[in-house]
């Protein structure tokens, strides 16, 4: 009996992935590159036509959703986030192609992420955009600022960590900052019966305020769902101007408008902020966010492609849909959640 050959379609912004995939080669598998850029949106879906499994950005398969041919059974998202399929399945939820799978990347980001977090952590605490500044300058720090310096910073293991999400990178960031001796308390947005994995305590919406107001850190990796939009938006982390913690994002910036964050900031309910999610991207070069001294600014970054990660978990996927076993980090369009 001749052996079923399983046709995937590329769809990548991302060459590397490509070729990836295409230097280790998987048995009664055959690669199909999509061109992304120099076709139409009819093109592409007449190049799709006959590929049964997709695998690219989703940017660029999402507005294809309601025209996918039939042939196609399975779609894997390059991104970890997918609030924008989400919104689009309410423009369009009729679509055949929304009863197909859907699976998203899964484990692949939480260690770079997480890293990206424990270096934020390091960077606000010691104060190292203030002394970038004196480099940039030429100049060394004088009596007062060295002092500073040298008895500003507190023990990290004196500290609480809380993370808006517990989800898997929401954990491997708890790991992370738990191993240098951070206390790390956890907010879930969903109560469910399970333990409490590496965080010491954990917080519900219901605790919302008590959970802010316990952190000389907060680290926010939710996704944008209807129940997490402007989640601190307006005087919320006003309960945190006893402690005054530093906020990290590297979830999604609508958990707070950029109004909130700055009179967050301003009125010093929070210290600090290290961005790499923002309400709006790219940040306008009017946003008063560039100017502020006590803010970070990174370009959406936090997650980067390390080699091999991403075409793996896409390969242990489709080692299990060849064998008809449920797909690991699958999503339905229509519940809005993970």
């Amino acid at each position: 009996m001749e052996t079923r050959c399983i046709v995937v379609g590329l769809l990548n912004t991302c060459k590397v992935f490509n070729d990836e995939l295409l230097e280790q080669k998987l048995e009664n598998v055959k690669y199909k590159v999509i061109a992304t850029t120099e076709q139409t949106k009819d093109q592409m879906i007449d190049s799709i036509n006959g590929c049964e499994v997709l695998f690219g950005d989703t940017p660029i398969i999402q507005p294809l959703i309601p025209q996918l041919p039939n042939s196609v059974k399975w779609v894997q998202f390059t991104y970890a986030g997918l609030d924008g399929l989400f919104k689009y399945y309410k423009e369009t939820p009729n679509a055949p192609a929304w009863n197909i799978q859907y699976t998203r990347m899964g484990d692949t980001y939480a260690l770079p992420i997480a890293e990206y977090v424990l270096g934020a952590v390091i960077a606000l605490e010691r104060d190292f955009k203030d002394m970038f500044k004196l480099q940039a300058a030429k100049k060394w720090a004088d009596f007062d600022g060295y002092i500073m310096y040298m008895t500003k910073p507190r023990p990290l293991n004196s500290l609480t960590a809380g993370i808006l999400g517990t989800g898997n990178i929401g954990s491997k960031i708890a790991e992370l900052l738990k191993a240098v001796g951070m206390r790390v308390i956890g907010f879930k947005n969903r109560k469910v019966i399970r333990n409490d994995g590496p965080f010491n305590k954990l917080y519900y919406p219901e605790n919302l305020d008590e959970f802010l107001a316990s952190c000389d850190f907060i680290c926010n990796i939710l996704p944008s769902t209807p129940s997490t939009l402007g989640l601190l938006s307006e005087k919320r982390l006003k309960v945190c101007k006893s402690r005054k913690p530093a906020f990290i994002n590297v979830g999604r910036g609508s958990i707070l408008d950029e109004e909130s964050l700055i009179q967050a900031l301003t009125n010093g309910w929070i210290s600090k902020a290290f961005l790499d999610v923002l309400p709006e991207e790219p940040l306008p070069p009017s946003s008063k966010l560039w100017e502020m001294n006590n803010v970070v600014i990174t370009p959406h970054v936090s997650g980067p492609l390390f080699k091999g990660q991403t075409t793996s978990v896409f390969k242990e996927n489709l080692e299990l849909y060849a064998q008809g076993k449920p797909l690991n980090f699958q999503v339905n369009p229509s519940s809005e959640c993970y």
